[in-house]
């Protein structure tokens, strides 16, 4: 690469040992002057220092044009990179005369009058070899339809494991519900004939139910209340005989004069005899 190109190789970058490149000597002044566009370019230019047929392709096209095309493919998606590129190998194709022959041919180009080498081109897309290979048999296979990566079939449902269903339903109230875990039959069989059991036991330890009676009407007949009345403890006065004097003499008075009346009665009877 000549001197004559728009880089200076006096400065370089202490932390990544490159050149400090000049984005308005290489006609990129529109970009910013960030990490992410100074490695492109770096790594442009690394490119094709390699050999001189590369270095032919990039001066029929011109790094500014080079540059902003890698640049815009590269962020690009997968699906719009895959896209993109089956675009380009029906237009590259060579149509083969021999209808037997299955091979498939390419002619790569920048655009119609600009043809690239298979090289520059896989460095223009930013991609390899393997994966163009790829693109190109899944375009003579299935067209322009989308490829499928990676291992998209159906889980297998081993008995040892437990699958969660995300199909759940939520009740109006506003409450989600946990969602519901299928489990192998197994243990389901299990838990029901544990269940059972359980029931069996619980239904021998049974109490015999109470049961209400109730009135005609449906209400619930109330006990009646017992009011128990206190006894009335009548206290009888306490009578004190209080004695006057003299009154013990009348007494003995009294008792004798009885006396005389029982012996006088029965001296009469005596004499009547």
């Amino acid at each position: 690469m000549s001197s004559s190109e728009d880089l200076s190789m006096d400065n370089l970058d202490s932390d990544s040992l490159r050149p400090v490149y000049n984005l308005i000597e290489l006609g990129l002044e529109e970009y910013e002057d960030n990490e992410l566009v100074l490695d492109t370019v770096h790594d442009l230019m690394q490119f094709f220092k390699q050999s001189n047929y590369l270095r032919t392709c990039y001066e029929k096209v011109g790094f500014k044009n080079f540059f902003e095309r890698h640049f815009q493919i590269r962020a690009l998606e997968k699906p719009e990179l895959e896209l993109f590129l089956k675009a380009q190998l029906m237009a590259f194709e060579i149509t083969n005369k021999n209808e037997e022959s299955q091979r498939q041919n390419y002619r790569y180009n920048y655009n119609a009058s600009l043809l690239l080498c298979k090289p520059v081109f896989l460095k223009l897309c930013g991609i390899s070899d393997h994966f163009l290979l790829a693109i190109q048999k899944h375009l003579q296979e299935k067209g322009l339809t989308e490829r499928t990566h990676g291992n998209t079939g159906r889980v297998p449902k081993l008995k040892s494991k437990v699958f969660l269903d995300s199909s759940i339903t939520f009740p109006d109230s506003g409450e989600k519900p946990e969602a519901e875990i299928k489990e192998p039959a197994a243990v389901t069989e299990s838990l029901r004939n544990s269940k059972t059991k359980i029931k069996k036991a619980r239904g021998s330890d049974k109490k015999p139910e109470t049961k209400i009676l109730k009135q005609r009407s449906g209400t619930q007949a109330k006990p009646e209340a017992k009011i128990e009345e206190p006894e009335a403890k009548i206290e009888e006065p306490e009578v004190k005989i209080i004695k006057k004097p003299g009154q013990r003499t009348k007494t003995r008075e009294l008792k004798a004069e009885r006396e005389n009346l029982k012996i006088r009665n029965q001296s009469g009877k005596n004499q009547s005899v």
